[in-house]
């Protein structure tokens, strides 16, 4: 392999595992923190709970609310997205280098002390909700979960589909439900 591919590798004191491969053509950085948080982690009633739990992980922390945290981002000119596959959750993130320390606690903080407000909760479960119904007519994704399920079975994490069902995202309550009834 060319010497300018082969990335720098090194495990911190608390285990977190750093790859980088720095680049002198731009100021920028880009930042993939996966964590072993995908699919395979939700319980059996809860398929797609890894999935909702990227929706929303971004709406703030303990100490920064989802404006704060979005002006974090904007005020820097960084991006963040998140993401699931089977075995991982991921935030990727794009910044200037010389806000890179700013970005990387503000990433910590985010998957340290997560606060999900009970609004944007309901609003994540309708978008997932809709995501699913356009998962039912998309060929693709209903032979990969159909192939997955052949394989696994439906009991295994890997059966089961990644964004869940409606009955594993529990649908929002309506006409003044209680939490009993939010829960599923």
């Amino acid at each position: 392999m060319s010497a300018r591919l082969n990335p720098t590798r090194a495990v911190v004191s608390n285990g977190l595992v750093v790859t980088a491969k720095q680049t002198r053509k731009t100021p920028a950085v880009a930042i993939n923190l996966a964590l072993r948080a995908g699919a395979i982690v939700d319980p059996g009633d809860a398929a797609g709970a890894s999935v909702l739990l990227s929706r929303v992980l971004d709406r703030g922390t303990t100490g920064k609310s989802s404006t704060e945290v979005a002006d974090a981002l904007e005020n820097r000119g960084a991006s963040l997205s998140l993401s699931v596959t089977r075995q991982l959750l991921s935030l990727t993130s794009t910044c200037l280098s010389e806000d890179v320390e700013d970005i990387f606690a503000l990433l910590a903080d985010i998957v340290r002390h997560p606060v999900v407000p009970e609004t944007d909760l309901v609003t994540r479960k309708v978008q997932v909700l809709t995501s699913l119904q356009q998962d039912a007519d998309n060929p693709a994704v209903r032979s990969v979960d159909a192939l997955m399920a052949a394989l696994y079975g439906d009991t295994h994490p890997y059966g089961r589909p990644t964004t869940g069902t409606a009955a594993s995202v529990a649908p929002p309550a309506r006409h003044g439900a209680n939490d009993e009834q939010v829960a599923g």
